[in-house]
């Protein structure tokens, strides 16, 4: 959603910087080293005026990291069928923030449902996860089914130790991509604690039980260990050119998907004059306002004119949008599918 405004600007200046992400190493949190990431030139291509233009991405660590935990080799086929080639439909869907929370997935536990699973019938789920008695929350090993597991916490903290050797503290700002059959427990939850946590298919298979055998297919993710990448202050980079007004981090979702997903945070430093314009993407999304607001318009929805805190959309591939205004302190969890799309200018819909 946080696009170019390709008519007023045609003309990207790429920006090569120099950043770092901290990743937990598999022994434990009190080894933590820093691995610095030259910027990668391009993500997005992005058609404007007839010119290809290259649009900036933050850096991936992985493969100047020798202890990554992302593999090497190829990673399995995606049981849900798709592929960044090929994806899935995402229909669209506004889930405002005043949805009422639900009980679960698990005792001591609300959550919000974002409306991915009724938008990609099935493939995906997304939802916002709160404790409300840190007590009852459950603490047994699981492991899942999935092709996709991904969490994002927003506040409080808990720890998460997994069966390859890994354990963590979940605080504000972490990201945690895990591999499908990776034994794991979280506890010892702080009473406010909240995550964002995200699933291909739409509801996994569970596991429970340290010793709970599993399916023959689980020997395909031996030796993969999860990702957990915190949050430090030169983790954001600034755009340039029209990107300039916003700062991104991404959450290095693309190498462990092949390309499937791209989880970025952006958050705005000061207002865009003029806003996006309208325009498409040739992928699908799925955007979290987790901070301040901004305008919004999108072709067939003539109800929805701003986007607050907590508001979740999903915009399908090729559906027109703009983003005329937002606040100071705006900031939006993007997930994007595939990670390489293009975004192009687009006439205002006749509604």
């Amino acid at each position: 959603m946080v696009a170019q405004n390709m008519q007023r600007n045609h003309h990207l200046q790429l920006k090569h910087a120099l950043t770092t992400q901290r990743l937990y190493e598999p022994h434990g949190t009190s080894n933590i080293f820093t691995v610095p990431a030259a910027t990668q030139p391009c993500r997005t291509a992005i058609k404007s005026a007839g010119v290809l233009l290259a649009a900036p991405i933050i850096p991936f660590p992985f493969e100047v990291n020798p202890m990554s935990a992302v593999p090497t080799s190829t990673i399995p086929a995606w049981t849900t069928g798709w592929t960044a080639q090929q994806p899935f439909y995402l229909g669209p869907k506004f889930v405002p923030a005043d949805t009422p929370w639900t009980a679960g997935p698990a005792t001591g536990l609300q959550h919000r449902d974002l409306g991915v699973t009724d938008a990609s019938k099935g493939k995906m789920s997304a939802r916002h996860i709160r404790v409300v008695d840190p007590k009852a929350v459950p603490t047994d090993w699981v492991a899942l089914d999935c092709d996709f597991q991904f969490l994002y916490v927003f506040q409080g903290s808990a720890t998460m130790e997994n069966a390859a050797g890994q354990r963590v503290k979940l605080e504000r700002g972490l990201a945690a991509w895990q591999p499908a059959f990776l034994r794991y427990r979280i506890f010892d939850y702080s009473a406010d604690f909240e995550m964002f946590e995200m699933y291909a298919p739409a509801e996994p298979k569970a596991y429970i039980g340290r010793d709970t055998p599993l399916p023959a297919r689980a020997s395909e993710f031996a030796g993969m260990k999860g990702q957990y990448l915190a949050e430090e202050p030169d983790s954001f980079i600034q755009g340039a050119g029209p990107r300039k007004y916003f700062r991104y981090r991404d959450l290095g979702t693309t190498k462990p998907t092949d390309g499937r997903v791209h989880i970025h945070l952006v958050h705005s430093i000061e207002p865009m004059p003029g806003g996006t314009g309208w325009h498409t993407h040739s992928m699908r999304q799925l955007f979290y306002v987790v901070g301040g607001s901004a305008g919004w318009a999108a072709e067939g929805d003539t109800e929805h004119k701003r986007v607050n805190t907590w508001d979740a959309v999903c915009v399908y591939a090729g559906q027109k949008h703009d983003v005329p205004s937002f606040t100071a302190d705006y900031k939006v969890l993007e997930i994007c599918m595939p990670a390489e799309y293009d975004t192009v200018n687009a006439e205002a819909p006749k509604q």
